[in-house]
């Protein structure tokens, strides 16, 4: 089948909230590959094992994404709807990962100075 040609390596289902490493090119899930980069201590493509990779600059892959979806939508008419419905949950847990995933990024660039500047203190005692 078509379907065997989006499937995450990792979880060797059919790609959910697909993401492209790159330079390499090589998709996954979202949480598949966050998972795998938790707990990786080099992080590396599991593909090809390209140490060129960061999790913080995949793209996300519409393409594969909607693919996908399509393909399952036409198994789900074929009698095979468990499938569809098992994928849609498991975009939703990739979707909801990459948030806080974000959320985390965007509160660590916030709190970590940029190089060559000092953090600024707040005064909370202003002199009049």
């Amino acid at each position: 089948s078509l379907l065997r040609h989006y499937e995450c390596s990792i979880c060797v289902e059919p790609l959910a909230c697909a993401v492209t490493l790159l330079p390499c090119g090589h998709n996954f899930c979202y949480a598949c590959i966050a998972g795998y980069f938790t707990n990786s201590q080099v992080k590396r493509c599991p593909s090809c094992q390209s140490t060129e990779v960061d999790l913080a600059h995949s793209v996300p892959n519409r393409l594969a994404e909607n693919t996908v979806y399509e393909l399952l939508m036409q198994r789900g008419v074929e009698g095979e709807g468990q499938l569809l419905v098992s994928w849609q949950q498991r975009v939703q847990a990739g979707q909801d990962a990459k948030g806080r995933d974000e959320a985390a990024i965007a509160a660590q660039q916030q709190i970590v100075p940029a190089p060559g500047e000092k953090r600024k203190k707040k005064n909370k005692h202003k002199k009049k």
